[in-house]
């Protein structure tokens, strides 16, 4: 997803969630994102629009826990699928069917 493609989102949030060290890419505007620490800490910083860019386990789970608050949370993914590393498919299945159950609209992207 380029930057031009985050903006027509209309998100009110970015949230960076790319590892255990957060890593932030080389996007213009990245310096309004927000970390996942932050997102955690602050939750008042995020608005009812969010996209969390890292699909691993934390950025799913902040996605989630935000649509529960009737938030709409996109995940943006560099790899194939969310949850793809560190063997995460039990986990993933997990999520899904929590979803699915709370009539959640987590959408994956």
């Amino acid at each position: 997803m380029t930057a031009d493609e985050i903006k027509a989102c209309g998100a009110d949030a970015v949230v960076i969630v790319t590892g255990s060290v957060t890593s932030m890419p080389p996007i213009p505007g990245i310096d309004k994102a927000i970390t996942a620490l932050d997102a955690i800490n602050h939750p008042e910083k995020l608005g009812d629009t969010i996209i969390v860019a890292g699909g691993g386990l934390v950025g799913c789970e902040i996605a989630y826990d935000e649509t529960l608050k009737g938030k709409k949370a996109t995940v943006i993914e560099a790899l194939p699928d969310i949850m793809a590393a560190g063997g995460a498919a039990n986990i993933l299945k997990a999520v899904a069917e929590g979803c699915a159950a709370d009539n959640s609209p987590l959408t994956p992207q």
